[in-house]
């Protein structure tokens, strides 16, 4: 729904006026952070561009141009949300993370007086898997100003937006057991079981690029243990039609590689020998094509390939 219209329901939809205030500010956090992704230009641009990208994203000239973007960064969304909750009567800020001055979130003051931080932009994963959020009314040891927002209370919000489940349950619970189930298994089983456990297929399915890659990366990170950057790897990949978004490599006697295929929602093993032939198509590996990951990935390939010549050659 575009923000216009997402305006117009919150102005004149009877079920969002029946709403106490703090649910209508949740309601309308959540419904923006759906349908919004960390911007692939920025993530794999040079310095040029990512500059270009953060200056433009500053600007509050052009923000009613720019509302229905769905490729974001922090400061791109925060002026977004800057503009919507105004619109819709609050005083909102854009305001700066004082150790990290390129990351900005939103501080929201709310009819009594207390003020709330909005960090829309470290949510989006959150929220399009449908978790608890981590960033909504929390404190800021840097603004001692914020209120924070009890759990207990974000909770009995989000049962009555219809965040959680009917029971009251976010996703956080399903991942857990998926997790606690792998428990013990060889590293390259792990992996594979989790990604292709259909309720993360499910729970993962419709989340933007960035914010997907980010939560397979810290959940197969966990995973991993002790073998995450020794035998396993997870990298950004692209092709030019935008197919495959991630690349999952376990070292082992047989080298596993995955791929997230964006037409089939889901990661699929991919043959070691059919990479070359990917890239010849527009595939690329990693954000500069020099990680780790990636090296390894590229020399597994070449093994393989001399263990292919050497065969056809005894043959």
């Amino acid at each position: 729904m575009k923000v216009k219209e997402l305006l117009h329901e919150f102005h004149t939809n009877p079920e969002y006026q029946k709403l106490d205030e703090l649910s209508f500010i949740r309601k309308i956090y959540i419904e923006i952070g759906k349908n919004k992704t960390f911007d692939v230009r920025y993530y794999f641009g040079n310095t040029a561009t990512q500059r270009q990208i953060y200056r433009l994203a500053k600007r509050r000239d052009g923000v009613e141009d720019r509302i229905d973007d769905r490729e974001i960064i922090c400061y791109s969304l925060a002026r977004q949300c800057e503009y919507i909750f105004k619109k819709l009567g609050y005083n909102c800020t854009v305001t700066h993370e004082l150790k990290e001055l390129e990351h900005v979130f939103n501080v929201l003051t709310l009819k009594n007086g207390d003020t709330i931080k909005l960090d829309l932009q470290s949510d989006l994963e959150f929220i399009q898997t449908g978790r608890k959020t981590r960033h909504f009314g929390t404190k800021d040891d840097e603004y001692g100003f914020l209120t924070e927002i009890p759990e207990e209370e974000l909770e009995r919000v989000d049962r009555n937006i219809g965040y959680t489940s009917e029971n009251g349950e976010y996703t956080d619970e399903v991942i857990d057991s998926v997790i606690t189930k792998l428990s013990g298994l060889p590293l390259a089983e792990r992996v594979s079981k989790f990604i292709n456990d259909e309720d993360i297929i499910n729970i993962s399915k419709d989340m933007g690029y960035m914010q997907q890659y980010s939560f397979y990366y810290k959940m197969l990170t966990s995973l991993a243990e002790k073998e995450i950057w020794k035998k396993f790897f997870i990298f950004p990949c692209k092709m030019s039609q935008d197919e495959y978004t991630s690349c999952i490599f376990i070292i082992g006697q047989d080298p596993t590689v995955f791929l997230y295929s964006n037409k089939h929602k889901r990661f699929l093993g991919v043959d070691i020998e059919k990479i070359p032939d990917l890239q010849e198509e527009g595939l690329k590996l990693g954000v500069r094509g020099t990680e780790k990951g990636v090296k390894l990935l590229k020399r597994a390939i070449t093994a393989r390939k001399r263990q292919s010549e050497d065969l056809d050659k005894s043959l």
